[in-house]
């Protein structure tokens, strides 16, 4: 199956809200391979879609809808789960060690008219 999106294991810095995103999100090396994996709990799950063309669409739909969330390079993965026969692509937005942040940052979100809820991590990034 061709993806959309280049997919990688990375290591990544952790967003501390999304206001400061741009300062505080990193762009990766491509030599991960000697990296430590991310210490991240948590992710926001922002959609949850069943093709990867729909994970594309759902992409650039959000980030047209609020691009102060989507700039700089956030960090953003995929899940891809088999649920009752069928395969989900679930987009992640962040890492956070704590809770408290993940969930701030959702509320944050939330109010920039994107849905989102606090999921666990997922080390799948990808990039747009």
């Amino acid at each position: 199956m061709q993806n959309s999106f280049l997919l990688a294991q990375t290591q990544s810095e952790p967003v501390s809200t999304v206001l400061e995103q741009a300062d505080t999100s990193q762009a990766v090396s491509s030599d991960s391979k000697d990296s430590v994996k991310p210490d991240y709990a948590f992710a926001l799950q922002l959609a949850s879609v069943n093709t990867e063309q729909g994970l594309a669409y759902t992409l650039k739909k959000m980030a047209k809808r609020a691009p102060s969330i989507f700039q700089g390079k956030p960090i953003l993965n995929v899940e891809v789960a088999d649920v009752n026969e069928h395969t989900y692509y679930r987009l992640k937005f962040g890492g956070y060690k704590y809770l408290k942040n993940a969930k701030a940052d959702c509320e944050a979100i939330k109010r920039q008219g994107i849905d989102c809820w606090v999921s666990n991590y997922t080390d799948n990034r990808i990039y747009f």
